[in-house]
């Protein structure tokens, strides 16, 4: 059976760590398929019976992936740099949260800490619907609605959220 957090500020600090650890995976991953520069490396069956020697006009209508489906343009990639840099910010920040309401915050204030965590749970979904939305064939499109959706807002109310962070800091 899970144990259950003392107070509130355990159980925040339970919640953040669980973001930060999900950021920080989906982070990595990332990293890990533009630097292999084959984001289904292992996933897929490459048997030589796939290769352009035996490829058929066949193949293409049972379902096999064409080429751009399997890897990013130039313009793909060009797109993935600002999306990692995008993640490895939210990664931060949600570290930098977690440090300051382990260090500053207090477990009677509960609404304080339940704000942060709710606008903290929001980040952990918006990075893993951007993730998902670079695997090729990557449409821009979504990536952008990923981006302007899921982290405009968020930027906005963690900046918020870090200020009232600080403020619980200066009051101690």
């Amino acid at each position: 059976m899970p144990q259950i957090p003392r107070d509130n500020k355990a159980a925040a600090l339970l919640m953040l760590t669980k973001n930060v650890d999900f950021v920080k995976d989906a982070h990595e991953e990332m990293e890990q398929a533009v630097e292999e520069c084959d984001p289904y490396s292992g996933l897929l069956n490459d048997t030589e019976e796939n290769n352009s020697d035996n490829h058929n006009h066949e193949d293409d209508v049972l379902g096999f992936p064409s080429n751009q489906d399997l890897y990013w343009s130039e313009d793909d990639q060009e797109l993935i740099i600002p999306c990692l840099a995008l993640v490895r910010a939210s990664k931060a920040c949600l570290k930098k949260i977690r440090m300051l309401v382990a260090e500053n915050g207090k477990k009677d204030q509960v609404a304080q800490l339940d704000d942060i965590v709710d606008i903290s749970d929001e980040i952990s979904p918006s990075v893993d619907d951007l993730a998902l939305s670079i695997y090729p064939p990557m449409c821009h499109l979504t990536v952008r609605i990923n981006v302007s959706t899921g982290f405009e807002g968020i930027a906005t109310e963690q900046m918020g959220r870090i200020s009232l962070i600080t403020s619980i800091s200066c009051k101690l």
